[in-house]
């Protein structure tokens, strides 16, 4: 099934793909902070698409451009069961943005099959 999903992925874009699609507005209030510092400008002038969870999958465009960000260098605290509010909540919501403002797209994976890629 991986496999097959994949295949329909191009490698070549910056792309990336989950269960579902929540809009980046989602509880925007708790993940400002952190959102502002990422998209480097407010929230607000911002639209998008996440996938809550941050269970995905992308191409491999997607993490080589993302790689380049070094976010692994950000100062993360600790997650403490909160619903939002942290960093790895903002980096869920900015994988979306991030691959559109490079040329692709987040969506959910029903898109996929919805333009007719047979999965």
């Amino acid at each position: 099934m991986t496999d097959r999903l994949f295949e329909h992925i191009d490698p070549d874009r910056c792309l990336i793909y989950g269960p579902e699609a929540a809009s980046l507005e989602d509880h925007l209030e708790n993940n400002r902070l952190w959102l502002t510092h990422l998209f480097r400008k407010p929230p607000e002038e911002v639209r998008g698409m996440f996938s809550p969870g941050t269970m995905c999958a992308g191409s491999g465009t997607f993490l080589r451009l993302l790689k380049e960000k070094n976010l692994h260098l950000l100062p993360a605290e600790d997650e403490r069961g909160q619903l939002d509010g942290c960093l790895p909540h903002a980096l869920e919501r900015y994988f979306g943005y991030f691959a559109a403002a490079n040329g692709g797209e987040y969506a959910a994976l029903r898109t996929l099959a919805e333009r007719g890629e047979p999965l």
